[in-house]
């Protein structure tokens, strides 16, 4: 298949020559490079291609493996499982596996105990595995011995449904090398923190990313580490709320904004609307406070309350570091239980305000505005305050929605993953 030939007459028509024309396995390097780094996400086509030609095989393998997908479940309602991790692991121990060597990257969503440890024993074997994302699914297991196995991860993720407990806190903080954190929980998942033993276990880290109910008690965990070596350059925090108002309680966040002020660039600053939750309106009124925030590049807030948002911006430093600002405006709408209100918002006038904030010195070297905005409002109306924005080629305008889910590999966006493979 590589190559294909093509049959001349000869000279006195008695015989036949074969020519071989140039194949297409002789293509140029990174002319091939170039067309499978298009083909990305497409990994059916990235496994037809790793089939054209053995020249073939190399490229698209790194593509298709780097990022691996291990899992063994059970589809709710449905009661079938889903599992690939029998035939991964027979694959990683052949004696003629090539995979190993281009794994970088791992989802582990596996719940039998046994099959998880197996797993781990053999992805010890990889050089270049430096992330893991990892789905909590078995409730009773223990695995904080994972970090003690595979220390030289630097990208972790911790995804749960039910519970964030001891083990998964001695697990988080056993990394020796680790640069980026996320911990995805539910709105009802039940967190216990235990006391830090190791000295400065996240003296390396640079990026951490949250999910959770009532972020408070965590940040007052993370104040008490020992910050004076703290290098955290990104933090993108999501909130479970009931109330349609303000942040919650923001005391604790605060400290560690400041704390943490020296080095932060990129802040993103989000709520998770639940009807079901208990009502936390009392501290609907706490502003976040951005004015140590000396040294932002980027900043990204997802609310509905575009008050609290207008509050929070008001404080920032005059320093014009700040080169990006994303707000995504999300919708509120009753329920058909009555659980979520009616908001007496007045959104005409809450955009207007916003537009004259981001007319402050504060914003004068930002270089993109990017306002995602409800869909019962016209995008020329909201724009037509931002004539400046829009006249120097700033202001990017959509809709919002409440379903947009831009923080990386949690459970719902990786599930959504796997499905969307069907592999």
């Amino acid at each position: 298949m590589s190559k294909h030939f093509v049959l001349l007459p000869s000279r006195n028509h008695h015989q036949q020559m074969t020519i071989a024309e140039t194949g297409i396995s002789d293509m140029p390097t990174k002319i091939l490079e170039m067309i499978l780094d298009f083909l990305h996400n497409d990994h059916a086509a990235l496994y037809s291609a790793s089939l054209v030609s053995r020249e073939w095989v190399s490229t698209p393998r790194h593509r298709l493996f780097n990022r691996t997908i291990i899992k063994e479940f059970r589809i709710p309602y449905r009661g079938t499982i889903q599992e690939n991790v029998h035939s991964f692991l027979a694959l990683a121990l052949s004696e003629h596996c090539t995979i190993l060597p281009v794994i970088q990257c791992i989802v582990l969503n596996v719940t039998t105990p046994e099959l998880i440890r197996d797993v781990v024993k053999v992805l010890a074997l990889s050089k270049v595995l430096s992330q893991i994302v990892f789905m909590d699914l078995s409730k009773s297991s223990s695995i904080s011995w994972i970090a003690h196995v595979l220390p030289n991860i630097h990208d972790f993720t911790f995804n749960t449904w039910s519970t964030f407990g001891d083990d998964a806190c001695r697990l988080v903080t056993s990394f020796p090398s680790l640069h980026t954190l996320a911990v995805y929980t539910n709105a009802d998942t039940t967190i216990t923190l235990l006391p830090v033993v190791s000295s400065s276990p996240f003296r390396n880290l640079r990026t951490l990313r949250l999910k959770l109910l009532g972020s408070e008690e965590l940040f007052d965990w993370l104040k008490n580490l020992d910050g004076s070596h703290s290098i955290l350059e990104t933090l993108d925090l999501r909130i479970f709320r009931s109330c349609h108002r303000g942040w919650g309680s923001v005391n604790a966040l605060n400290s560690f904004l400041k704390r943490n002020s020296g080095t932060l660039k990129h802040l993103s600053l989000g709520i998770d609307y639940n009807p079901g939750l208990k009502d936390d309106s009392l501290n609907e009124g706490s502003r976040i406070d951005l004015s140590p925030l000396v040294n932002l590049r980027s900043l990204f807030f997802r609310t509905h309350d575009m008050s609290a948002v207008c509050d929070s911006l008001t404080s920032l430093s005059s320093s014009p570091a700040l080169e990006a600002l994303t707000v995504h405006a999300l919708p509120w709408e009753p329920d058909i239980y009555n659980r979520i209100k009616q908001c007496d918002c007045v959104l005409s006038g809450l955009l207007t305000r916003f537009a004259s904030i981001i007319e402050g010195k504060q914003f004068i070297g930002t270089k993109i505005l990017d306002l995602n905005v409800l869909e019962s409002l016209q995008l020329d109306v909201v724009a037509e305050p931002l004539t400046k924005w829009k006249q120097r080629g700033a202001l990017k305008l959509s809709y919002a929605y409440a379903d947009d889910d831009d923080q990386l590999n949690t459970l719902d966006s990786i599930q959504h993953l796997i499905f969307k493979r069907k592999s």
